[in-house]
Parts: C-alpha cells; sequence; structure tokens
C-alpha cells in the first residue's frame, strides 16, 4: 500500500492487532443508546456485562496481537501460538478469580448483618 509516508507493507497480523483494537468500540454506542431510550434494566445489566467482558478480551487480544506483530511473521510458531493461547485464558480466568475474590472480601466486610462494631469504629 502506498501512501503520503510512502510504502508500507500491511500484513494479517496488522490487521488482526487493528480488529482487536476496534472490537471494544462496538458496544459503547449500544449502551449510549439504551441509557437513552431507558430499556429494561435487566437487558441494560446485561449489554454493560458483555461490554465489560468485550474489553477485557480486547486488551488480552491486543496484547496477544502486539507480541506477534514484535516478532514477526516467519518468527511465530506453534509454541509462540500456544503460549498466547494459555496467556489469554490465565489472564480471562485469573481476573474472573480476582474479581470473585474481591467481591466476596467486600461483601463480607460491608455486610451490615456480621459487622456492625466496624461501622461503627469508622463512622458508618
Amino acid at each position: 500500500m502506498s501512501f503520503a509516508v510512502g510504502n508500507i507493507e500491511v500484513g494479517l497480523l496488522q490487521y488482526l492487532l487493528f480488529g482487536s483494537l476496534i472490537a471494544a468500540v462496538d458496544p459503547v454506542a449500544v449502551i449510549a443508546v439504551l441509557e437513552q431510550v431507558h430499556v429494561n434494566e435487566v437487558l441494560f445489566i446485561m449489554v454493560f456485562g458483555e461490554s465489560l467482558l468485550n474489553d477485557g478480551v480486547t486488551v488480552v487480544l491486543f496484547n496477544v496481537f502486539d507480541a506477534f506483530v514484535s516478532l514477526g511473521g516467519p518468527a511465530i510458531n506453534a509454541a509462540e501460538i500456544v503460549k498466547g493461547i494459555v496467556s489469554f485464558f490465565v489472564v480471562a480466568f485469573g481476573g474472573s478469580l480476582m474479581g470473585f475474590v474481591f467481591g466476596l472480601l467486600i461483601s463480607i466486610l460491608t455486610n451490615p448483618e456480621t459487622n456492625r462494631d466496624c461501622k461503627a469504629v469508622w463512622g458508618l
């Protein structure tokens, strides 16, 4: 491809990198429309949750494709692809596990039935 800046070669990896970056923009417009229309709260929460999941997947895929672009096309072998897939699942499940643990911890700390003394100390 030839642009004003010169001859630029764009391959499949660069397209995948750009596609992973643009994928996160899609639900943002939908959420803005749903807020204006005042749809059912359950539908809004489901779309919002999908948007958050989509953003997380986008970050992980961008990092994986960025690493592949840095390596260069010929240097990518089966081991690098497996490392990318494993990295994707480690981040996905590790993030879910951390979210669950911190959510459980916060719910225990802020439960009004079990922590009345803590609230008195904190001035709540």
